[in-house]
């Protein structure tokens, strides 16, 4: 199983349950089949950029795209500095430094259709689809979203 299966795992439950701790969100996890160690979880809370909000953890409507598809529109893609395909399913997405985990956690919380997962680094986001089309159309929508001119087509 995959991080960003995972990720989407965890802000399922955050959303739908009442977790003070990173220990109930381990156990929560563990009981949907997840293996899970305290540190992942802290990465997993950091990557999903989760809330506490009377104790209890929250996702930030920002990333609350189930309840508001039009908040995808104000994820964090103005921290992206350049993407180019690099083969037939697969981009590689520049950030600034230090903003890649959030943006992959943006592009994991959208849920695109034919995006596999993401995979980042400090300011490199790899971006895994199932399909040459599905990466020609992520590419188009991250492009348009960060603002950046296609040059392929120019």
């Amino acid at each position: 199983m995959n991080r960003s299966r995972r990720l989407a795992q965890l802000k399922r439950l955050v959303a739908m349950g009442s977790f003070r701790t990173q220990g109930e969100l381990a156990d929560a996890l563990a009981g949907a089949g997840w293996a899970v160690t305290q540190s992942s979880i802290s990465r997993d809370i950091r990557a999903l950029g989760l809330e506490k909000v009377d104790g209890i953890y929250s996702v930030p409507a920002d990333l609350d795209l189930a309840a508001n598809p039009e908040a995808e529109i104000a994820l964090p893609w103005g921290h992206i500095r350049s993407l180019v395909s690099a083969g037939e399913t697969m981009l590689v997405l520049r950030t600034a430094v230090a903003t890649a985990q959030q943006v992959a956690a943006a592009i994991d919380a959208a849920s695109w259709d034919g995006v596999a997962g993401t995979i980042a680094g400090d300011d490199t986001v790899f971006i895994a689809t199932t399909s040459r089309l599905a990466a020609d159309e992520a590419s188009q929508r991250l492009r348009a979203y960060a603002g950046l001119v296609d040059r392929r087509r120019n």
